[in-house]
């Protein structure tokens, strides 16, 4: 796996993030905020709990650190609120991105995640395995 590779795994996650995002502008204020039976809550903590996986991979990736708190619903009161920092997220990862080359790769590919046995520690959530939900809402695959 090269540079290439990781960036055309990045944007299918980030096409498939956007298709999420769009689907979620559907739904009625009280609709997004609702609790719910599925293990991150409704809708709102479904997507709180996603944008902070990819939070949490790029700390460790560019820093080698955790973050110091988890992100939390109610850090994302509207649906434009959480938007904006998914917006946030993608750019602070593409810049991260597109500062390695094929041997900062190296380090990296094999390396197992100690939190997702299995999953190699650089690919990050763009390589983790995605919840029923990313699939049934994102289905149509992207026009490179």
């Amino acid at each position: 796996m090269n540079k290439a590779d990781i960036m055309l795994l990045y944007d299918y996650n980030y096409w498939a993030t956007k298709q999420l995002l769009i689907a979620a502008e559907r739904v009625k204020p009280e609709q997004f905020v609702a609790p719910g039976a599925f293990p991150w809550g409704g809708l709102r903590g479904t997507l709180v709990h996603t944008l902070d996986a990819e939070y949490g991979w790029r700390l460790r990736l560019q820093h080698n650190r955790d973050q110091d708190e988890e992100l939390k619903e109610s850090d994302f009161p509207k649906l434009k609120d959480l938007v904006q920092r998914w917006q946030e997220e993608e750019a602070l990862m593409r810049e991260y991105l597109s500062s390695l080359d094929d041997n900062a790769l190296k380090k990296f590919l094999g390396t197992q995640s100690p939190r997702a046995p299995g999953a190699s520690a650089y690919c990050g959530t763009a390589c983790s395995t995605w919840s029923t939900t990313e699939r049934s809402i994102a289905a149509r695959p992207p026009r490179y």
